[in-house]
């Protein structure tokens, strides 16, 4: 690695693909995103927010392996509900992946960080569910990992989201454990220097204004405008985003609130994101 790609890299974010070895529509959808992604000399590896297969099965698990292998970079996975809980998904991501984490239960999937140039990666395990939002153990395993990070970014990739427009944030039939993440994490993100939070599960495009500590946002934050692309400027809070589908299945928008959001909008099929991290700043771009 020399000294520009740790100061100046993108890497790029996938999630729900939903493959399934019984309709190849996703599939399709998968490798026009990962075509893309190659063509991309600055990407350096891509981060998968979960959902890779539709019904967690061996072998759509090992069909998704396979795609993802045609990626010129590294990726990283973490754990969705498809492989786990959904349907007849056990432990088959952390059979099918290489992955190094700490000793710990894989049956419901599995957390880990990583450290790329000046970025801590922490990558989440939504599905170990407790009273009060993920399980005590990777609750006190992220406190001590964000307690002792001395890098400049700070990157959280799960998959059920904390902050969403959609059914799973937004829909009070369905957002009771998006509530109960934003009780148990926002504050410990925000006082711990979290920049940004990727999240999966609900198929549509959002981003939050900063969220502070308290779970309020600054609404009024100070932007500056470069290339057409509006910054946050020294944010006092974390920016969560919802960022779309890298498979078919898109999702509208169930509801906004003013107070949090400052963008919403329907998924396109086939997307994904490039993140670009420099030393200053960091650029999302939704792709499809």
């Amino acid at each position: 690695m020399n000294i520009l790609s740790i100061l100046l890299f993108s890497f790029a974010l996938l999630t729900d693909t939903h493959i399934s070895t019984s309709n190849p529509r996703p599939m399709e959808d998968l490798q026009r995103s990962i075509a893309d992604i190659n063509l991309d000399p600055t990407i350096e590896f891509v981060v998968v927010t979960g959902d890779l297969s539709e019904s967690g099965d061996r072998a759509s698990i090992q069909a998704i392996k396979d795609e993802l292998e045609k990626l010129n970079v590294p990726f990283y996975a973490a754990s969705g509900n498809h492989e786990t809980t959904y349907r007849a998904g056990s432990n088959e991501i952390y059979k099918h992946f290489n992955i190094k984490m700490t000793e710990q239960e894989t049956k419901l999937g599995f957390y880990y960080a990583f450290d790329y140039g000046n970025v801590k990666f922490i990558m989440l395990n939504t599905n170990t569910q407790g009273d009060n939002g993920i399980d005590e153990e990777q609750y006190n395993w992220l406190r001590d990992t964000l307690k002792n990070n001395d890098k400049k970014w700070t990157i959280v990739a799960m998959h059920n989201p904390m902050y969403s427009v959609g059914k799973y944030g937004a829909n009070p039939n369905n957002n009771a454990y998006a509530l109960k993440l934003r009780a148990q994490l926002t504050k410990l993100f925000a006082e711990n220097g979290v920049d940004l939070v990727l999240q999966g599960h609900d198929h549509a495009y959002s981003k939050t204004y900063p969220i502070k500590a308290d779970g309020t946002a600054d609404k009024a934050p100070t932007i500056k405008t470069e290339n057409s692309i509006d910054y946050t400027v020294n944010p006092k809070g974390v920016m969560y985003v919802m960022h779309g589908p890298a498979g078919n299945q898109t999702r509208g928008v169930v509801s906004a609130d003013a107070n949090l959001y400052d963008f919403a909008a329907e998924s396109k099929e086939s997307s994904w994101a490039e993140i670009t991290v420099e030393k200053d700043r960091l650029t999302v771009s939704i792709m499809y």
